[in-house]
């Protein structure tokens, strides 16, 4: 009976230790996942976000990943949707953000 009661508070203090998180955790975890800040569409024209925001971003250091995609002209049931992290990126005039990517091969 002994290795029960072993089992058992063994996986109570697993259950516990995982379901447990601090704050600094918290913070640590944040920096996986992606927030979307800016979108425009192909002429430019702002569709989601700030573009202020976006630059505030890259400035204080964030990464910066780059979407893009769409549909083929003669088969519009099909979409594509890539995403790349910027190479390179460069500011101009504190108000236009361009970034670029490596080569991609498909």
């Amino acid at each position: 009976m002994r290795i029960y009661t072993k089992l058992i508070l063994l996986f109570f203090a697993t259950t516990i230790t995982f379901s447990c998180t601090s704050e600094n955790s918290k913070e640590y975890h944040s920096s996986l996942y992606w927030e979307l800040v800016y979108i425009n569409s192909a002429d430019g024209k702002s569709l989601f976000g700030s573009k202020n925001e976006l630059i505030d971003c890259v400035r204080k250091g964030s990464p910066l990943r780059i979407g893009f995609g769409g549909h083929r002209k003669n088969d519009t049931l099909i979409s594509i949707e890539h995403f790349a992290e910027a190479q390179f990126t460069t500011i101009t005039n504190s108000n236009e953000i361009f970034a670029q990517i490596s080569t991609i091969i498909g």
